[in-house]
């Protein structure tokens, strides 16, 4: 007996409306501040703080709350669906809220046929005892159940969290401007986690039509970073940025995490032949920073730092900003660890190596994109909407009960009448008092 008493109390507590509002106003409080730290920091800090100690506490006593809630509410929920036929007395009316009397010359017979007709008509089920003195009309009986239907979707959705890091495929591609991205390119698809993961990226790719950046100042702070891409097989364009994600499915988010400087560099005989060209996407972002590619024509390799607003002070090179506004390159050809030529060149100079020479006309910035895949947010989805859908089963298509008892006294008829409203009962006494006003009015079919 003990222990079957305790393991009560556990239960009580566990299902107790208390820990059920102290969880509904911690996590709405948690829900908003984790929201304020998605749209101010990267979506890997996000991941931390929705994975801390914390987090999974709360998380593990709402499941428990919410299984011991349905549990407890599972049967009355069911017992409130059931369609009541019992007559009610006189004397069990005027303990309820929402009750008022009205005096009619007409027969109760005659109330109850209209009332009938009347509560039918707006969608109520009638139920009318043998001696027609008596009128239940009940209307979205079945609505109580919605609660138990939002309860049941809260699973879903951890379901949801406790499956995603087991499907969840994140990988990086770097794609300039101009260029096109698809995943079966799985190539390109770098820095995927978990590894040999990659087959598991829905085929889907886009062209990045313009990737913009500007600067607080002088400073490497951001004020903007935001490319604009275009979805294969689509002429619409999509704006893409670090807190406003492209999403090619339900499951998948592609983010711009980084940018860097993608020069146009053009090799040319002394006959101005082109021998060759194309873009090349460096690491060299902050400015400074120095990166190498190779050339096919020549077999030196070209290191080269962006300076993108420079000045000259004393023949030094400086870089004012990090905005797009002066470009200028320094440029070293070496073969191993010899320096061959150095030069600082500008968009419309060259580096002269034998009857070679070499520019970078133009630039654009590449852009470091993230693309994460998330089979388990389909149950997530799925849980928001199983729980929108009985949210708005409970509080839209809430339940009303009407019930009219009739008593004669001498040649008048007294109809007592009650209206249960879930929701909104000063309403309900209204319309009570509406309908008492048009049952004085009512005059005898006969």
């Amino acid at each position: 007996m003990e222990k079957a008493s305790r393991a009560t109390a556990v239960f009580n507590l566990l299902s107790s409306k208390t820990l059920n509002i102290f969880l509904l106003v911690s996590g709405t409080v948690y829900g908003i501040m984790l929201l304020a730290w998605a749209a101010a920091s990267p979506s890997s800090q996000v991941i931390l703080i929705a994975n801390s100690l914390p987090m999974k506490f709360w998380l593990t006593l709402f499941v428990v709350n919410n299984l011991f809630c349905m549990i407890r509410y599972f049967s009355i929920a069911i017992s409130n669906v059931e369609l009541d036929k019992s007559e009610p007395t006189v004397e069990s009316l005027k303990k309820k809220r929402n009750y008022i009397t009205v005096e009619s010359a007409l027969s109760a017979h005659e109330i109850m046929s209209k009332l009938g007709a009347r509560f039918r008509a707006r969608g109520y089920k009638t139920v009318l005892n043998a001696d027609k003195t008596t009128l239940r009309a009940i209307r979205w009986r079945l609505s109580s159940l919605g609660t138990l239907f939002f309860h049941f979707a809260l699973f879903f959705i951890v379901f949801g969290i406790l499956i995603s890091p087991m499907l969840r495929t994140q990988a990086q591609a770097i794609v300039a401007e101009g260029d096109t991205l698809t995943t079966e390119q799985s190539d390109r698809l770098i820095q995927v986690e978990p590894r040999n993961t990659k087959d598991r990226m829905p085929k889907f790719g886009f062209k990045v039509k313009k990737i913009s950046a500007r600067f607080w100042k002088d400073e490497l702070l951001f004020t903007d970073m935001r490319a604009t891409i275009q979805p294969l097989e689509s002429k619409r364009e999509d704006l893409v940025l670090l807190t406003k994600a492209w999403k090619p499915t339900l499951t998948t988010y592609v983010t711009l995490v980084g940018i860097g400087y993608a020069p146009f560099y053009r090799l040319v005989d002394d006959d101005g032949v082109e021998v060759e060209s194309g873009y090349v996407n460096l690491a060299t972002f902050p400015p400074g920073i120095e990166d190498s590619f190779r050339l096919s024509a020549i077999p030196y390799i070209v290191n080269v730092k962006v300076f993108p607003d420079f000045r000259k002070d004393k023949g030094n090179i400086t870089n004012k900003s990090n905005n797009l506004k002066q470009l200028g390159y320094g440029v070293r050809l070496a073969m191993g660890d010899t320096t061959i030529a150095k030069q600082f060149v500008r968009p419309n100079e060259s580096i002269d190596v034998g009857r070679f020479h070499l520019s970078f006309p133009k630039m654009v910035y590449w852009g470091q994109f993230k693309i994460i895949h998330n089979p388990g947010l389909i149950f997530i989805w799925l849980g928001f909407l199983a729980g929108l859908t009985g949210l708005v089963w409970r509080l839209v298509f809430f339940r009303k009960d009407f019930t009219a008892v009739g008593v004669s006294d001498k040649n008048i008829q007294v109809i007592h009448l009650h209206l249960r409203d879930d929701y909104f009962p000063n309403k309900a006494i209204m319309d009570l008092q509406d309908l008492a006003k048009q049952i004085k009015q009512w005059k005898s079919d006969g």
